[in-house]
């Protein structure tokens, strides 16, 4: 036969075909409800592949086009009526039910009989199949005869017999079998980072992570593989192509030293699912890094010819940079030796969040010239991509740590303290000058205050054995002078009362500048006077006489104590009286004074508490005054 083809559906409902759907296990099965061709014989069909299967695609979903089993042989003897053997062949099961499958109808003993009448046209089970007085072909050839191929139905719903596989009979026909098969998966959809090539989305990391959703038009079916290649814009060069990756995951995240900073690529995802069918590539989606943060060298500084001096175990500082604000999170330092270049420390990249990074102890000798560079990477993997220019320095043997003076921790002080120290000898004989540290906190960040005597020499001085002597101009005090002798910076500005301040002293090196460790924090608190007044005198309409206190008040040992009080509160110039023995001892004080010169009478009172240098609590819970 040659004049049939398969097309679309007829637009005449009347004439359109039903399919009963059937799930088997992981397959999916239309089974048409009648023979829809007869007087075609089953090598006409195998002849078109429609016995075992052809494949044909309908509405996008691909399918088998093929014949359903029914069986090799009679299931009993040579009784037709007895089914299909082996059991397991599609027409028994599904047609016949033999498998109990919901909604499909249970052949009645009307169906299943040797009777062909008009019972079994009516019957609900051929109503449904439509087996009756035409017979389907099955897939099986007989096991009886080489020449025959097994046919199904007509004369009750269960009945089986072969027919030459050749033969083309008004009775047998083809009931056709649609087995959907695994449809490739679709594009993958929602790409991140999504861009176009004239407006990238911009990536702020050298290692994003690649995102992607995978859908199938299999129910079930899930992603089992992907692959991602990345190309540059500018040539298309391929900098990252992962080849095909068995996994399920839809992210993927762009390995380090991958991507280079401010510079814009593409790319395309491509994935298979678990019958391992592959989906079309993706659109391009472009994106572009963003710019990398910048270190710039601070100190020391120096170059071939002008190295800056250092000690052994230098901090070596920068200031860092970047175009987005994102913070410094890693950096990595070299340092070599300026003779041969041969690098005496690697800090390797490590987590790092400070502009500096101090040269651990034993790498660096004396008396030798080196180099320094840096590199940084902000908190997006960002980095600069090449070190810093080199920045030469000598190395010195720094003086030792100033030695200050003991003082109680939280000392008060103040507004203007005095800070003592006794200064070390310098194993060159080196001049020394000093620095001096205040901040409200102990890492000295917060309100940090900075006095260096190379800076100003104002309130800088040294004790010569006889009296204190000025730090002469440049803030540098030669050996003879300094070295084990004590030195005093007098505060220049006045200090926050009640703040509690660190302070911290170092020496530098007046040859090379290296500097001493800092000195231990010492916290001392500004403000050794405790004043208490009123906020407005107590207007009165004839003079106060007497007072008397009550008060809940801790001062400690040592401390002065000082209560005044006036009946002419409001004058320019009051006329205070001190009550100190009378707040004490809760008695009556008496006011002598009788004069004003204001236009009422006013009591006032004020408390002043030195502390004389004494740690312990000043507190005043309450306080009251009467009076008449």
């Amino acid at each position: 036969m040659t004049h049939w083809n398969i097309g679309d559906t007829d637009a005449v409902e009347a004439n359109q075909l039903y399919w009963h759907k059937i799930t088997d296990g992981a397959k999916t099965l239309l089974v048409c409800d009648r023979v829809i061709l007869v007087g075609v014989s089953w090598d006409d069909l195998n002849g078109d592949n429609r016995v075992f299967g052809k494949t044909i695609t309908i509405d996008g979903q691909p399918y088998k086009l093929r014949l359903l089993t029914g069986g090799s042989n009679y299931r009993s003897g040579t009784d037709a009526y007895s089914g299909g053997t082996p059991t397991a062949n599609e027409w028994d099961r599904f047609i016949t039910n033999e498998e109990s499958i919901a909604g499909i109808p249970t052949p009645a003993a009307s169906d299943l009989d040797s009777t062909l009448n008009s019972t079994d046209k009516t019957s609900a089970h051929n109503q449904f199949w439509n087996w009756m007085g035409v017979y389907s072909w099955a897939q099986e050839t007989y096991t009886g005869n080489s020449a025959s191929r097994a046919r199904r139905g007509y004369d009750s719903a269960r009945y089986w017999y072969g027919n030459t596989a050749s033969g083309r009979y008004t009775g047998v026909g083809w009931r056709p079998v649609l087995e959907a098969l695994n449809a490739a998966p679709l594009t993958p959809g929602n790409l991140s980072p999504a861009g176009t090539s004239a407006t990238p989305a911009m990536v702020e990391t050298l290692t994003p992570t690649i995102a992607w959703s995978f859908s199938d038009p299999d129910v079930g079916n899930t992603q089992s593989a992907y692959q991602v290649i990345i190309k540059k814009k500018s040539d298309n060069t391929v900098v990252k192509d992962t080849g095909k990756v068995l996994s399920g995951s839809t992210t993927y995240a762009v390995p380090v030293s991958t991507l280079q900073p401010n510079t814009d690529y593409y790319y395309t995802v491509q994935v298979w699912d678990n019958a391992d069918a592959s989906s079309p590539v993706s659109a391009a989606q472009y994106f572009k890094t963003t710019q990398a943060p910048t270190a710039t060298p601070t100190s020391p500084l120096g170059t071939i010819d002008a190295p800056a001096g250092s000690n052994t175990a230098p901090r070596l500082s920068w200031s860092y940079s970047d175009p987005e604000g994102h913070a410094q999170a890693k950096s990595q330092v070299l340092v070599k030796r300026a003779s041969d270049n041969v690098t005496v420390y690697d800090s390797g990249l490590v987590a790092n969040a400070n502009p500096y990074w101090d040269v651990p102890a034993g790498n660096l000798v004396a008396g030798v010239t080196y180099y320094w560079q840096v590199k940084v990477q902000d908190a997006t993997g960002m980095d600069n991509g090449s070190y810093t220019t080199a920045q030469y320095f000598l190395t010195n043997v720094p003086p030792p740590t100033p030695t200050p003076d003991p003082i109680p921790d939280m000392l008060r002080v103040s507004k203007r303290p005095v800070f003592v120290a006794t200064a070390g000898d310098d194993v060159e004989n080196d001049s020394q000058s000093f620095c001096l540290q205040l901040a409200t906190d102990s890492g000295f960040i917060q309100g940090l205050l900075t006095f260096d005597s190379l800076v100003d020499i104002t309130g800088w001085e040294y004790f010569d054995g006889t009296a204190w002597q000025p730090f002469p101009a440049g803030g540098k005090v030669s050996a003879a002078n300094i070295e084990g002798k004590k030195l005093r910076y007098t505060l220049q500005q006045d200090l926050v009362e009640g703040t509690t301040y660190y302070w911290r002293m170092s020496a530098k090196d007046g040859t090379t500048g290296t500097a001493s460790a800092w000195t231990g924090n010492t916290r001392i608190r500004c403000g050794n006077v405790f004043a208490l007044k009123l906020k407005n005198p107590l207007v009165q309409s004839a003079p106060v006489n007497r007072v008397v206190f009550s008060k809940f008040m801790t001062v400690p040992a040592g401390a002065t104590l000082k209560v005044e009080v006036c009946n002419n509160g409001l004058d320019a110039s009051p006329t205070w009286e001190d009550c100190t023995a009378a707040f004490l001892s809760g008695d009556y004080y008496r006011l002598t004074n009788t004069n004003k010169t204001a236009a009422q009478w006013a009591l006032d009172l004020r408390v002043t508490i030195e502390a004389n240098d004494q740690l312990g609590a000043i507190e005043f819970d309450a306080f009251g005054v009467s009076y008449d």
